[in-house]
């Protein structure tokens, strides 16, 4: 049986994790992971964190013990690296500059900043695009959303002052005049950028698509993905991707904003 609900645990410092930033990714990217439903909570400050904090202190004394060896630490990565070479069963990950500028692409130009966050103590989203908060941790109704601790919703996706001027554009009618341009079209339930290669007389378009990479990131495979999509799964004309890294790619964030929104 597969998971629908994620879970977070954590402290929390205003300045790390309770934050209008984090509020809109914890609103979006649990969805394009395949959850239905995900909630934040949030210790209180001064208690002691149980497994959490054990973690914590273990990759310390881990760190500690390899210094004490003469071995220099000047990095992240070079911690990763080391640690990643002694026994543990504590799993590591290892966020690299250019992962955190790739989520910083994705947020939206404005978010507004929710008022009564230092008094946040749990976050629950059931729909991308909005989040709902309180006081204080409710599990009472599980699997379903209690109302306990004055529970408030808001919209993390903000609606657009006025007409779109990113250049996207809906697919009205399949003619020739696309072939050479670039597309947004569905495979699998997910969107994915691709170049017009030729139009058919039954309305559907060959389409050579990227690969995707995380959230708003593609890159072209080493063998070219070609084939015809129906009108159904046409999404709109977009304009071509933007080079985040030496191989990767990006929708404009706004348009992939749209995009999102829309599936």
């Amino acid at each position: 049986m597969e998971a629908t609900t994620l879970h977070v645990i954590s402290d929390g410092p205003t300045t790390q994790y309770r934050s209008k930033k984090n509020f809109f990714f914890l609103s979006q990217i649990p969805y394009e992971m395949g959850f239905s439903r995900v909630t934040w909570n949030f210790l209180e400050a001064g208690h002691g964190k149980g497994p959490a904090d054990g973690v914590g202190a273990a990759v310390k004394r881990q760190a500690d013990a390899i210094v004490a060896k003469g071995i220099d630490l000047p990095n992240a990565k070079m911690v990763y690296e080391q640690l990643m070479n002694q026994p543990s069963s504590i799993k590591l990950m290892y966020v690299s500059e250019e992962e955190v500028q790739e989520m910083d692409g994705v947020l939206p130009d404005r978010l507004e900043t929710i008022k009564g966050t230092m008094a946040i103590h749990q976050i629950v989203s059931t729909e991308p695009g909005e989040i709902a908060w309180r006081v204080l941790s409710c599990f009472c109704q599980e699997p379903n959303t209690c109302q306990c601790y004055g529970l408030k919703k808001v919209q993390m996706s903000l609606p657009s002052s006025g007409p779109s001027t990113s250049g996207s554009q809906p697919i009205p009618n399949v003619h020739t005049g696309l072939v050479g341009r670039w597309c947004i079209v569905k495979y699998d339930g997910d969107p994915y950028p691709g170049i017009v290669i030729d139009v058919g007389s039954d309305s559907c378009l060959l389409v050579k698509t990227m690969s995707r990479v995380g959230i708003n990131r593609f890159f072209w495979p080493m063998r070219d993905d070609v084939i015809w999509y129906r009108p159904e799964d046409l999404i709109r004309m977009v304009p071509e991707p933007v080079p985040v890294t030496k191989r990767h790619m990006m929708l404009e964030p706004s348009i992939w904003k749209e995009i999102f929104n829309e599936m």
